[in-house]
């Protein structure tokens, strides 16, 4: 039935690359140029600009429920997805079906990424850019009046950065992460993510650090943009909330539109509980920044006997996630996902070596750690140990936290039904 969308994804996994011999720049310029040659389906679309180290998915997807319950057409892109392509990309409620995506890309997109001269020029696009094109496509195609875009990394030099002037841009908050590619310090990381500000336009943010906000007022002010910034006493928990509810009210979304939306939101991998006995709770956090986040959810759940299942890839802080995710966890299975793609994930001995060398030191012995290579393996152990009141916590990867889903949800459900519930 999905043979056909099975065979162009692994095309596109084929043919995508990382381009690390092009400028930093020509990611946002082989989409401009794509764009060009696609008839710039772009144009009739109002965008709002989402960047920022952690929560920029769940306030997109926020927005997008609260746009479209106010009666506005709306379109959602946001990454990675958690087993199937199409989670990407959605438009009302349900994301793009799989056989218009296989259509978009066929007919509008790859004969025009795939010539000699545009490869020559701007080289291979990267998965990541070749669903945004899709995407962009599909919205035109749609007739959507917005489209909340998700930065993938950073912000100035990110493919979704062709945006000339954003209906709202938003940056919820700056950590570490990507920093061999945005730089090693929060002023740099900062400065890169704020170049989604653009002239004319107006800008939201939830960072309260005076020093980043600095950055960001110069922008704004260089650019002529409104700068506005959530209340500092708004509790941790509800910050992407209160963010979306801010940017939305300025486009008009009535407050009880905001609150329906509010009232079931969920979206997967992001503190989504997918058993109750024993509770286990799927969350892609995969820098510190989110986990912090995580953790802090955690305990205002008040939830116990937590046993953690935990993988991280090699261009993430293990370190200080393993470091914070101990002092809440009872046991921890340290595992990696199977299905990882080209993607490098520390093995379960290098975290029990970085577990052991730099964390734990004289607590060791207060904290269970197991190694299990296989996570579907891990989670049979860990319900074992839970029982029917634990908690089980898969974490530190959206690859984890996807593969563990996939128990739950099959890609063909996601396929089927358009939907992630």
């Amino acid at each position: 039935m999905f043979k056909k969308y099975f065979k162009i994804i692994n095309k596109i996994k084929k043919f995508s690359s990382i381009s690390g011999n092009f400028e930093p720049s020509i990611h946002k310029k082989r989409i401009q140029a794509f764009l060009n040659l696609a008839g710039n389906p772009e144009k009739k679309i109002s965008f709002i600009h989402i960047a920022g180290t952690s929560g920029k998915g769940t306030v997109a997807e926020l927005m997008h429920k609260m746009l479209c319950s106010a009666g506005h057409s709306s379109g959602v892109f946001t990454s990675p997805h958690t087993i199937s392509a199409i989670e990407r990309i959605k438009s009302g409620s349900l994301y793009i079906s799989p056989k218009k995506f296989v259509a978009i890309f066929e007919k509008k997109v790859w004969p025009k990424i795939h010539s000699t001269e545009y490869v020559k020029t701007f080289g291979e696009m990267s998965f990541f850019e070749i669903c945004l094109c899709v995407s962009l496509v599909y919205f035109a195609e749609k007739k959507c009046e917005y489209a909340i875009l998700e930065a993938g990394i950073g912000g100035e030099f990110d493919a979704t950065n062709f945006i000339e002037k954003p209906a709202a841009a938003i940056i919820t908050n700056i950590g570490y992460d990507h920093t061999e590619i945005l730089g090693k310090t929060l002023g740099k990381i900062a400065g890169d993510k704020a170049g989604i500000i653009k002239t004319n336009s107006h800008f939201y943010t939830a960072e309260r650090r005076k020093k980043i906000l600095k950055i960001f007022k110069s922008r704004c002010l260089e650019k002529k943009c409104a700068f506005l910034k959530l209340k500092s006493d708004v509790p941790l928990e509800m910050k992407n909330e209160e963010l979306a509810k801010m940017a939305v009210q300025d486009l008009a979304v009535p407050s009880k539109a905001q609150l329906e939306v509010l009232k079931n939101f969920k979206i997967p991998c992001r503190f989504e509980q997918i058993s109750e006995k024993p509770k286990i709770i799927l969350d892609g956090a995969h820098n510190p920044a989110k986990i912090s986040f995580l953790i802090n959810k955690i305990k205002k759940s008040g939830l116990k006997n937590i046993v953690t299942i935990f993988a991280s890839a090699k261009d993430k802080d293990a370190k200080t996630m393993l470091k914070r995710l101990l002092k809440v966890s009872d046991v921890i299975f340290l595992t990696e996902p199977i299905l990882k793609g080209t993607k490098e994930f520390f093995s379960p001995d290098e975290l029990v070596s970085i577990a052991k060398k730099n964390i734990i030191g004289k607590n060791s012995a207060k904290i269970k750690i197991f190694l299990e290579p296989n996570p579907n393996r891990a989670l049979k152990r860990a319900k074992k140990i839970a029982g029917s009141k634990g908690t089980i916590l898969v974490t530190g990867s959206f690859y984890l936290a996807g593969e563990i889903r996939r128990l739950f949800y099959s890609e063909k459900f996601i396929l089927t039904k358009r939907k992630s519930f």
